[in-house]
Parts: C-alpha cells; sequence; structure tokens
C-alpha cells in the first residue's frame, strides 16, 4: 500500500497538531504580523483542515518546540497546552484552555517528583482518557491528574519494560495507552498494567496515534537515519509504510496529517 495526498491546508504550520472526531483540527501556525516579526499561535481549523482556521491562543513568540505536543480532552474539549518557557528539561507546567481560549487553571509535576526533568524521558507527555483524567508520561511511570488538575497519584509500569527511551504518547477511544519506545510500542491500561508490546520496525518514535478502529500510526527513524511513517493493525502487523516527516496525525477515519510547509492530509491506498 501506498499513500496518497488527498489536500493540503494551512500557512507555515508547525507541530504539534491534533485532530479530533468532529473534525476539527488544532495546530501551531507561524503567522507573520511583520517582515521581521513572527506570531506563533494556536489555531483551529474545521472540516478536516478544509475550513476557515480561527486564532485561538497566541504561544508567544518562541512558540512550541516539535518535542512538545498538545492535547485536547474528549470529554469537555478544554485544550491542554505544555508551557515550556523555551527548556523542555527544567519546566514542566502545563496551562488548560477552554475552546474560547480561555485560560482556566494550570498543573505541574509533584515537586518530589520533579527530579526526572533532565533525565532523557523529557518533555513529558501527555494523554486525556474518555472521564477527561490527564496521564504524563514521566520516566519509568504515568502521573494521573483529574480533571481539574489535581494530582492523584504516580502509576508505575507493571511489569516494568526493559525498552528505553519514551517518546510519544497517546491514548485510543478505550483508554488504552500507547507508549512510542524504542524500537517498540507498548500498551498500558491507565492504571499501568501492561496490555502487549509489539515492534515498530524502526526506531526513535516521534509521534503515535490511533484511529477509531485501532490501528496504529507512527513517525519514527527507519535504520538509514531517514523518517517513516507506518501504519500498524490492530494486532500489531505492519500495513503500510512511506517515507516522510517527523510527525504524524490521524484522524477517526485513518486519514494521515503529515507536516510539510502546509499541513498534508493523505491516506492509505491499497
Amino acid at each position: 500500500p501506498t499513500f496518497k495526498t488527498l489536500y493540503t491546508f494551512g500557512t507555515r504550520i508547525q507541530t504539534p497538531m491534533v485532530v479530533l472526531s468532529d473534525g476539527t483540527v488544532y495546530a501551531q501556525e507561524d503567522l507573520p504580523l511583520s517582515p521581521n516579526v513572527h506570531q506563533n499561535v494556536l489555531s483551529r481549523y474545521t472540516d478536516f483542515g478544509r475550513g476557515p482556521a480561527t486564532v485561538v491562543i497566541s504561544l508567544g513568540g518562541a512558540g512550541l518546540g516539535p518535542e512538545w505536543h498538545i492535547e485536547v480532552s474528549p470529554l469537555n474539549g478544554n485544550i491542554y497546552v505544555p508551557n515550556p518557557d523555551g527548556n523542555a528539561n527544567t519546566n514542566s507546567s502545563t496551562n488548560v484552555y477552554n475552546a474560547a481560549g480561555q485560560k482556566l487553571f494550570s498543573f505541574d509535576i509533584p515537586p518530589s517528583l520533579q527530579t526526572h526533568l533532565g533525565s532523557g524521558y523529557n518533555p513529558p507527555q501527555i494523554a486525556i482518557d474518555s472521564k477527561g483524567f490527564a496521564y504524563m508520561l514521566l520516566g519509568m511511570q504515568f502521573l494521573k491528574f483529574d480533571p481539574n488538575g489535581i494530582f492523584v497519584k504516580a502509576i508505575p509500569f507493571s511489569p516494568t519494560p526493559t525498552y528505553s527511551p519514551y517518546y510519544s504518547l497517546a491514548i485510543d477511544s478505550k483508554d488504552i495507552l500507547y507508549i512510542g519506545s524504542q524500537p517498540n510500542v507498548i500498551e498500558y491500561t491507565t492504571e499501568g498494567v501492561l496490555v502487549r508490546t509489539f515492534p515498530a520496525d524502526g526506531g526513535q518514535i516521534t509521534s503515535i496515534s490511533v484511529d477509531g478502529v485501532g490501528n496504529v500510526y507512527l513517525a519514527d527513524e527507519d535504520n538509514g537515519g531517514l523518517y517513516v511513517v507506518s501504519r500498524f493493525s490492530p494486532d500489531g502487523v505492519l500495513t503500510a509504510q512511506e517515507h516522510g516527516p517527523n510527525t504524524c496525525s490521524v484522524d477517526a477515519s485513518g486519514n494521515i496529517y503529515v507536516l510539510g510547509n502546509e499541513m498534508e492530509v493523505q491516506h492509505v491506498v491499497p
């Protein structure tokens, strides 16, 4: 199978991006204000990117680096935006906004657990389950926060995996967490119990997404040092692969959103 481009949208779009089941796309965009001044914003597109864009949140001059990502709660549509202040190794706070772009609150890793920052597992990755609980991947554990950002508990992996480091995190509609390790995908329940592991057929996994039927999509680095986008079936079998950028997202129908100067929407052709 090969990937076929359906359409493109946006200008100067950068990572991160997220696609909701109703066709809403959130993406960081670098908007020129003048010849020498740019503003990084979080834009919202309708109709899977084919509709108009609305600026939701200003992200400041530096914006978010490609190692950071945003998440949107399936419970209430709140937007979770990391606040790195330019240093992914020392700042672990997350700002939460409503769909109108109004800041609701922020939350942080408990001080006793911040020793993991700078240890090679950074920046912390976040996934939101169907009940609005947030899970942050940090070291060999998940940190669980309630829908108001209150820390609930640390959930160690059981059993502790031998694969490391961890680069990416996703969650499916059944609240199964997916970790992009090197060189495997590891699935856990939200209580940290191992579901299964399958080989990712590559190296550093920079992004991971799951579609509505359980296909897993990865962007990772192959043995030749080039980035590839791969699709795995729900039982972990590689079904499609093509060279591409170092990040991707997917919608519920399995359309793939990859990043160039524009957002390029592709699908897999048998």
